[in-house]
This record gives C-alpha cells, structure tokens and sequence, in this order.
C-alpha cells in the first residue's frame, strides 16, 4: 500500500509528538513493505526532494512569512499574519495537489496542518483520495492548539473570541465533509 502523510515537520526538523509518531510509524510501515511519501515544510524555505529507502520526502516552502519552527521567534504582528496565512493556502494547495497527482497514493493521512494549511484536505479530497486524520491537538478548535486565552483563561463556549468561531467554522467546512477516517 502507498500511503501518503502530510504533516508540517519531518525528521530530522521534529518539533514534538505527533512528528516523532509520523516519523516512526512511516518507518514500522516501510519494513512491512508498505511505501511511504511524507509532505512536510522545509524551515529552509525551498524545495527539496529526499528518498530514504521506501519513504519519499517532499519538503516544500511554506507560503508564509516564516514556518512554525520559527513563529516564537517573531514579534505579535508577523505571528499574527502568519496565524491568518497558515490558515488555508491556495500555494499549498497547489503544491500539494502536484505531488498527490504524481504519486497517486491509495490513502492519505494528514496530521497536524499547520504551515501545510487546511488545503491538504482540499487537494486530496479534489483527487478523490480517502483521507485519515489523525487528531494529535486541538489545532481544529483553537489556533494556540490549548484552548486557554492568553490570561490562562480556559477557553469555553460561553467566552470564546468571536474569531475563534469563525475559525473553527471554517475548519469544519474544510475537513468534516472530507475526511473518512478520524483517529
């Protein structure tokens, strides 16, 4: 079986769980001669093709103004610009879909969007690929992935930021309809 993971970092650009469970998984599933191809960010802003035995690498820029590697690093304004580019990207989608035409998985499992964007979804789904997702946070509900305001408040529905239900509206427009299995 082909499968395709779409995941904002890869090894060796890890940042926590959900990369080191997409890092080992592709690798348990490749020794069972499954083939993996892996979508990530490259942090270094440019394409980049790797092949490491029966796992296929494609690092692809972010079209933002920096990657998640490095958004703590900024001042409030470009985290913000980069909260409402990484959102969905018409870039990423593009480059996504060309990969997924090229290689033609028999499934794709999307972890984690950030920097890949809510268009992972679209590009697959527009491909008619069935997609898993595999839910590692709470990126779908809350754009800080901890539903707490920045007060340490717990973000509930009775106080939630107006913009925070335009985002998690939005999410559910992009991924509910689309995605067939939810781990």
């Amino acid at each position: 079986m082909k499968i395709c993971r779409i995941i904002y970092a890869y090894a060796p650009h890890q940042l926590g769980g959900g990369d080191i469970y997409t890092s080992k998984i592709s690798q348990a599933l490749t020794e069972d001669k499954h083939e993996e191809v892996i979508i990530t960010i490259n942090p270094e802003h440019k394409n980049l093709f790797e092949k490491n035995g029966r796992i296929k690498i494609y690092r692809i820029p972010a079209f933002n103004v920096t990657t998640f590697h490095a958004i703590g690093k900024k001042n409030i304004l470009l985290q913000g610009i980069w909260s409402l580019c990484d959102i969905y990207s018409q870039y990423g989608y593009y480059k996504i879909s060309q990969i997924l035409k090229k290689e033609m998985p028999d499934v794709v499992h999307i972890h984690t969007p950030i920097d890949v964007t809510l268009a992972a979804f679209v590009a697959a789904a527009n491909l008619n690929l069935p997609i898993v997702l595999t839910i590692h946070d709470y990126i779908f509900l809350c754009r800080r992935f901890v539903l707490l305001h920045s007060n340490e408040e717990i973000c509930t529905q009775t106080n939630i930021n107006p913009l925070c239900k335009i985002y998690r509206e939005f999410c559910k427009m992009v991924v509910n309809k689309r995605v067939n299995t939810v781990i």
